[in-house]
């Protein structure tokens, strides 16, 4: 039988999700890190996955959101799990299970970190990296789904992070062999328990650290506020100041 298996990294968001899979492409792997286009296609995970919008939104918001849901679904490559060795980041957190369902023989790595380290680190996503990834509504739809919130909110937070941490463990709980937990916060990540755990060779290079937080100007934070906020302000800008 045709082995199909492949890498799953279910750490949640700002848990060394980039570097983790930055790793496993030194190691040979061709993997897909974070995909808006698999969150809004998640029908191809399992034909009871529906992307269902939550948040609720005026005309204008509405119709910029269904121009990005356009824009994912025409780009989006059906194929892509079958094109990609390995996957991480947001949404492959949310499907862990029905992904171990349709690829049997899989591996799982599973990165956490300390709770409140990771809440700083969360809050920087949802107010700082938002504007410098220009994040749009449907990159909303994603935080929401996996934190139950639109704005960064403690409560909720902890509350998501709790329950996958407990629902991964439990999950995993007889199969050591199928997972690998890493705690980013507790030692540096070294290549060699991912090397033990994948069955490969040490490379020859010190393991990535990837995505550290960043700042963002003022000028910047207006720009994405506005273009939230005011109709066609884009439009509005380039016309201005061409």
């Amino acid at each position: 039988m045709l082995d199909n298996s492949k890498i799953f990294c279910i750490g949640l968001s700002r848990t060394g999700t980039v570097s983790i899979c930055e790793a496993l492409e030194v190691l040979g792997y061709h993997t897909l890190h974070f995909s808006l286009g698999l969150f809004v296609n998640q029908n191809i995970i399992n034909n009871n996955l529906h992307f269902n919008p939550r948040q609720k939104l005026g005309l204008y918001k509405n119709w910029q959101r269904k121009r990005e849901l356009n824009y994912l679904n025409t780009t989006f490559d059906k194929s892509t799990l079958e094109n990609y060795d390995a996957f991480g980041d947001l949404p492959i957190p949310l499907f862990y299970k029905e992904l171990d369902q349709k690829f049997p023989n899989s591996k799982f790595i599973y990165t956490y970190r300390d709770e409140q380290k990771w809440l700083k680190s969360m809050k920087w996503l949802y107010e700082t990296g938002a504007i410098l990834w220009n994040h749009g509504y449907v990159d909303d739809e994603i935080k929401y789904a996996a934190y139950d919130t639109f704005i960064y909110d403690e409560d909720f937070l902890i509350h998501a992070y709790r329950k996958h941490h407990d629902d991964v463990l439990e999950y995993f709980k007889d199969r050591d062999g199928d997972i690998l937990c890493l705690n980013i916060d507790e030692e540096r990540i070294t290549f060699a328990p991912l090397c033990s755990f994948l069955n490969k060779p040490l490379p020859n290079e010190v393991y990535p650290v990837s995505n550290a937080a960043k700042s963002v100007g003022l000028v910047d934070k207006i720009n994405y506020r506005m273009t939230r906020t005011i109709p066609f302000y884009g439009i509005l800008k380039r016309k201005l100041f061409r």
